[in-house]
């Protein structure tokens, strides 16, 4: 450890982090979701709004709570099965692959505007 905080500053900094990004991600769901419009009327009902993005959101936390079952029952059997440099190695690389998975999620909302611009008959963009 750097500083000299040791397990507990590494897991007390963890815990504060989370807490200090869930407080603020919390704040601005509440803010969004119930922001006026110029005469001071609400867009649309907080709970509507709410239902709305639960019922888009809900496949995708489904599809990550399993993955994480997926990744300890892969573990398991990496442990049983291989040696610790294997297991390291596949790590590295696993590490290496979320480091290109975040790179490109980063970039597929901006290529996606980009080409919902393209005019499939012509080579150059509209303006929208």
């Amino acid at each position: 450890m750097i500083v000299g905080f040791g397990v507990l500053g590494a897991l007390s900094g963890f815990v504060v982090g989370s807490g200090i990004a869930s407080v603020v991600g919390t704040y601005l769901f509440f803010r969004l979701l119930s922001s006026r419009t110029g005469d001071g009327q609400f867009r649309g009902s907080f709970l509507s709004s709410a239902e709305l993005l639960v019922r888009y959101g809900f496949p995708l936390y489904i599809s990550a709570f399993l993955q994480s079952f997926v990744l300890q029952y892969q573990n398991i059997l990496l442990a049983l099965f291989t040696s610790d440099i294997a297991i390291g190695n596949f790590k590295a690389a696993t590490n290496f692959s979320t480091t290109i998975n975040t790179l490109a999620l980063a970039v597929t909302p901006i290529l996606l505007t980009a080409f919902s611009k393209l005019n499939h008959e012509k080579e150059e963009t509209r303006n929208c």
